[in-house]
């Protein structure tokens, strides 16, 4: 994270799917335990916040939890599971695995969730800023170089791209900018075989809402010379993520662009962390 003042291959939501509630920002005077989540050595028990995406549903939300470092279990939502040794890997208690990406980030990481028994969903998760420690004026941009994960769906054709994220955050204004750009990865067109692209399209998401530490909602913009759609204008835009560790030091969410139900065909989803 940058300070200007003086003084986000991974898809599906995590552990809590659509119609959990909210995961609030720790409260001033909260105990918060600032370990990494891949900390190998820690064995504290930190309270975690998730922002997961639900591709199925097309839905987003929100739920907190903990991790228990000395036993590698870990409760978010209504989903209970044991993480491995080196943090990349959950098994959920009723069936079905995650696996997590560290990304750029040490205090919140990229996941994809395939539950046993659930629509496979992704996101992020990680150990929320306490509230207090959140700024409350100036500015700052928090950038993830390859610690973005974007989808465009576009009628038949597929992309699944790796990116990079760059975040504005004017907290005096409690507005966010979000900007993610060098996407590479790969096509699917039905059935034929993948081919690989690059620089695909730069997505905008501006005028998110930051209140009480976490965001919503903005405005999209999307441009691209491999991806022939482009949105109508009736497109709904949603978004949700919060800081993560002392100070505010990171950020996280997943953001999902809906030009569908209308006379567009443009379907953009994806999660990012970004310091």
């Amino acid at each position: 994270m940058d300070f200007l003042r003086p003084v986000v291959v991974l898809s599906g939501g995590f552990f809590c799917l659509a119609g959990c509630p909210p995961g609030p920002t720790p409260t001033p005077g909260t105990d918060i335990v600032y370990d990494s989540v891949f900390d190998l050595q820690s064995t504290a028990s930190s309270e975690i916040r998730s922002d997961s995406l639900d591709s199925t549903a097309r839905s987003i939300s929100s739920s907190s939890g903990s991790l228990d470092r000395g036993s590698n279990t870990i409760r978010l939502g209504n989903l209970d599971g044991t993480i491995n040794g080196d943090r990349t890997r959950v098994a959920f208690d009723e069936g079905g695995v995650a696996s997590i990406t560290q990304g750029a980030t040490e205090y919140v990481a990229l996941f994809i969730a395939e539950p046993q028994n659930a629509d496979p969903f992704f996101g992020i998760f990680g150990v929320p800023t306490n509230l207090s420690e959140v700024p409350d004026s100036g500015t700052a941009t928090y950038d993830g170089v390859g610690s973005a994960s974007i989808q465009i769906i576009d009628g038949t054709s597929f992309y699944e791209l790796i990116g990079s994220a760059s975040i504005d955050v004017n907290f005096a204004q409690g507005d966010i900018d979000m900007t993610f750009s060098d996407l590479n990865g790969q096509r699917r067109d039905g059935v034929a075989a993948p081919v690989d692209v690059s620089n695909v399209a730069v997505v905008h998401v501006n005028d998110a809402a930051l209140v009480d530490g976490q965001f919503s909602g903005g405005v999209a913009e999307f441009s691209s010379t491999e991806v022939s759609a482009a949105l109508s204008g009736t497109e709904v835009v949603t978004t949700s993520g919060g800081f993560f560790g002392p100070n505010g030091d990171e950020i996280g969410g997943v953001l999902l662009i809906d030009d569908t139900s209308g006379a567009g065909t443009l379907l953009v989803q994806g999660s990012f962390v970004a310091d």
